[in-house]
This record gives C-alpha cells, sequence and structure tokens, in this order.
C-alpha cells in the first residue's frame, strides 16, 4: 500500500501540470465576437464592403475557441488521473452523501433504477467513471460495468 505521503506528492504533480496549463486569449475572443455583433447589428453593410475584415473577425474568434479546446486537454489527462487517486486513496470507505451529490444529475437514468445506482454508490458498492473517450461509466464492486449514456436514452 503506499504511503500517503507520495499520494499527496502525487496529487500535488497533477496540480502543478494544471497550474502550467497556458491561458486562454477568452477575452480576446469575446472582444472579438462583441465587434462582429455590433457590425452586423449596426453596420451591416460593412458585412460585406468589409468582407475580408468580417472574415478575418471571424478566424480569429475560431482560432480563439481552437486554442481553449487545446487548452481543456491540457486539463483533462491531470483532472482523470486526479480522480482515479481519489478513487484509490478512498477504496470502499462510504465517504458519505457528498459523493452522490457530486454526480451531475443529467448522468442518471430516472426512477427505480436511479435509486439503485445511488443505493450502490451510496453503499461503496460502486463508482462512476469517465472514460478516456468520453464515456461514463458505473462500475460496480463485482467487475460489472454498465455505460450510464444508455441508461440515459431508454
Amino acid at each position: 500500500m503506499a504511503r500517503p505521503i507520495h499520494r499527496r506528492e502525487e496529487v500535488e504533480s497533477l496540480l502543478e501540470k494544471m497550474k502550467n496549463v497556458k491561458d486562454s486569449r477568452f477575452g480576446f475572443g469575446c472582444d472579438t465576437a462583441n465587434e462582429v455583433l455590433r457590425i452586423f447589428a449596426r453596420e451591416p453593410e460593412r458585412v460585406e464592403t468589409e468582407l475580408e475584415h468580417t472574415n478575418r473577425l471571424a478566424e480569429n474568434i475560431r482560432g480563439v475557441a481552437g486554442e481553449q479546446e487545446g487548452i481543456l486537454r491540457g486539463y483533462k489527462e491531470p483532472a482523470m488521473e486526479l480522480g482515479k487517486l481519489y478513487r484509490k486513496i478512498k477504496g470502499t470507505r462510504d465517504w458519505g452523501p457528498e459523493e452522490v451529490e457530486a454526480i451531475p444529475e443529467e448522468w442518471l437514468p430516472s426512477s427505480l433504477r436511479r435509486e439503485e445506482i445511488l443505493r450502490r454508490i451510496r453503499s461503496s458498492r460502486a463508482h462512476v467513471e469517465l472514460t478516456s473517450d468520453g464515456r461514463l461509466l458505473l462500475l460496480f464492486e463485482d467487475g460489472g460495468v454498465m455505460e450510464l449514456k444508455e441508461q440515459l436514452e431508454e
């Protein structure tokens, strides 16, 4: 069993990775989008007369959006590792309703299935995991796995 100090160092290392993710140009993107909106609202004739300028503004917005996706990917891996580490530290302990409350409602199916899933999570007999490809899985203590998205569609 790993000593807690090593786990603390793992957490600190993951947080450091997140701190080192570069800042976005989100403010620039918003300012540019506002400029485009102003042109459309107040000077619609500029859209055609200054098509090159309008296209450049649109490309700037798209560029910022692309950068933002890359920046978010920089958080994804350390966040997923942090989730795995949390589950290792937690083990089979019941840490109470706070854990269940942290699960977004839209992840869960309705009615009786929802209550059964929540009961199993509360009793530490199952937990939710987000896979690297974005699927939401419910992992049971006996090794069973259920994709929550499939349940949502029913």
